[in-house]
């Protein structure tokens, strides 16, 4: 309840102002919800999740107005595509506002990693179809009081399944790595990797999600480390495998990760 009243807190603050600054953003990236970077925002017209508040003719989606994100209503384009389907920003209009090609009740979301397709937005996962987890952060990341608690605007993906310390089911160039939590945990998510892909120690900012070399992943203090199991997964590993190598630490758990994985510690 102590992360619920801060945000309530922050929103209060916020009141009578268009923008939301970045001290919600902030809290949120410690907590591994939100990716880094200038997270300031402008307060929503209209409900992303529910599609409503527009007038006809238009959607609510994530867009930009004059290049802050916000939740806004944008004209349905003339050409819609389906959820999952490739997707492009479509804009700006006369008041510097952009929106997607996005059939009504999707947004446009560029995941780093994946590129930009039509995602369901979501706050928790029970809202996403069987097999998806509720784990894209959004650029928006609008907060709303659940039966969990306070839960961010995020989107749904599928759960590849993959192993991040294995590297295993994802293939064509792609590689795996644990999504953000929902209020279920995480997900294995087949991602391309972005350039350079650093290692153990490396600098990861700018990027949470593939940022890192397979098979590590970016920390909340923005510095690579290593995949390793906390765990060992059912059927067990082969001696060795998925331990931490000298200089590396101890496999440290973190957040919402289960019991199976964890991240190289420093000694």
């Amino acid at each position: 309840m102590k992360y619920a009243a801060i945000v309530i807190m922050l929103l209060v603050a916020g009141c009578g102002d268009d923008s939301t600054t970045s001290s919600l953003a902030d809290l949120s990236v410690a907590l591994d919800l939100t990716p880094p970077g200038d997270m300031t925002v402008l307060k929503p017209e209209c409900d992303v999740f529910a599609n409503t508040g527009c007038p006809s003719g238009q959607k609510c989606t994530i867009g930009t107005q004059n290049g802050t994100p916000r939740d806004l209503c944008f004209a349905i384009s003339a050409t819609t595509v389906a959820e999952g389907a490739t997707c492009m920003s479509t804009g700006p209009d006369a008041n510097g506002r952009t929106g997607d090609n996005c059939a009504p009740g999707l947004i446009c979301l560029d995941f780093p990693g994946d590129g930009p397709h039509c995602k369901k937005p979501c706050f928790v996962r029970s809202q996403c179809a069987g097999g998806q987890g509720c784990v894209l952060t959004t650029p928006t990341s609008t907060p709303r009081q659940t039966e969990g608690g306070i839960q961010l605007l995020h989107a749904c993906a599928n759960d590849d399944g993959c192993d991040p310390v294995a590297q295993n089911v994802c293939t064509g160039g792609l590689h795996c790595w644990l999504s953000p939590p929902d209020d279920v945990g995480r997900v294995g998510l087949c991602l391309t990797p972005l350039a350079p892909g650093g290692m153990a120690g490396d600098s990861c900012v700018g990027s949470k999600q593939a940022g890192c070399a397979p098979g590590f992943r970016c920390d909340d203090l923005d510095f690579c480390r290593r995949y390793c199991y906390f765990q060992s997964p059912d059927g067990g590993v082969a001696a060795g495998a998925g331990s931490c190598p000298s200089g590396e630490g101890v496999c440290d758990r973190f957040s919402f990760s289960g019991p199976t994985y964890g991240i190289c510690g420093v000694e």
